[in-house]
């Protein structure tokens, strides 16, 4: 049994917010700085220095998991660095999570496919209710996806 935590941050100056905390966002709702802090048995996979465009980083995860959901393998990279994120099955439900830029980026984790799926759709689901809350319209919203992953 793996123990999953899944936290989204909004970029506020040098700081890295939790998104629930913020009250109110003024910046540009096209690129929301931000990070997804995701570790699987005390691994850190995805962390604050891997910063990017949140929303769409949080779009592009979803996507990697939904394919690989699909096929046994999902991969994307991050909005604007060349940064990959893959999951791949590795047995009976069991996924390989990894992100690697090729070089000094190598981050590999096994997790249990379920409870990977279940955090990730709860954390995800969460995100996209606060990012529509605090940018209305922007319209990145993978909730059907994520909502079907829970059924």
């Amino acid at each position: 049994m793996n123990s999953i935590s899944v936290e989204s941050y909004i970029r506020m100056g040098d700081a890295f917010v939790p998104i629930q905390e913020i009250s109110r966002y003024g910046g540009d709702r096209e690129y929301v700085p931000g990070a997804i802090s995701l570790r699987i048995d005390g691994i850190e996979i995805l962390g604050v220095e891997l910063w990017d465009d949140v929303n769409w980083l949080w779009l592009f995860i979803v996507q990697a998991l939904d394919d690989c959901r699909r096929t046994g393998f999902g991969n994307r990279g991050f909005p604007d660095q060349p940064i990959s994120f893959s999951v791949r099955v590795a047995g009976a439900g069991q996924l390989l999570v990894s992100v690697t830029d090729g070089e000094s980026i190598n981050r590999k984790a096994n997790a249990v496919a379920d409870e990977l799926y279940a955090a990730v759709a709860g954390a995800g689901l969460e995100f996209f209710a606060q990012l529509e809350r605090l940018c209305p319209g922007t319209n990145l919203d993978e909730s059907k996806v994520l909502q079907a992953w829970l059924a």
